[in-house]
């Protein structure tokens, strides 16, 4: 019954989950924490081919995750 991605994700929160992260495809990233609640935009760009887009997010995150990045450079990488 949840419709947006807000609402996903604090349910998910609310289940015992530490960071959510949910992509949105053309609508960007949602990613909520107990630090806070963060979006960004993707960058535009023409789509021959959407395989693979989640784990090329999940790439670009886990870089800024192991540089130490912060959340909102993290979620920057992922979109990139």
């Amino acid at each position: 019954g949840m419709t947006t991605p807000r609402e996903q994700a604090r349910k998910l929160r609310g289940a015992g989950c530490g960071t959510v992260v949910i992509t949105c495809g053309g609508e960007g990233v949602l990613l909520d924490s107990a630090d806070g609640v963060w979006q960004a935009d993707v960058y535009r760009v023409p789509i021959v081919d959407a395989t693979g887009t989640g784990d090329a997010f999940l790439a670009g995150y886990v870089y800024g995750l192991k540089q130490g990045a912060d959340i909102p450079t993290r979620i920057k990488y992922g979109a990139a």
